[in-house]
């Protein structure tokens, strides 16, 4: 008798039913997952159209009078960085113009 199974009390039969119990309920929860995944892709696909998510978590500042553009160059600049090797283009031009 091993160690764990002195302190637990549970003999070799018993650790193979408990292996066998945990298996099988994994087991049936991979069979529902994929069961349910199409159901859980349509309410991803209805949260991303609807933009709950960005409603709720990317807050802007009526007041501001500064874009993210100028924002990023300002702590590039608090940095010392001297120099941006990018791509141009109209995702990088705010930081670019700032």
């Amino acid at each position: 008798m091993d160690v764990l199974s002195s302190v637990v009390g549970m003999s070799g039969q018993s650790w193979a039913s408990l292996f066998t119990c945990a298996a099988f309920y994994l087991m049936i929860a991979i069979c529902v997952a994929q069961t349910f995944y199409p159901l859980f892709m349509i309410i991803n696909m209805w949260l991303r159209r609807a933009n709950i998510f960005y409603h709720y978590f990317h807050k802007v500042d009526e007041k501001s009078l500064r874009h993210g553009g100028e924002l990023v160059a300002k702590v590039l600049q608090s940095h010392g960085v001297e120099h941006i090797f990018t791509l141009s283009g109209g995702h990088i031009a705010p930081i670019l113009t700032a």
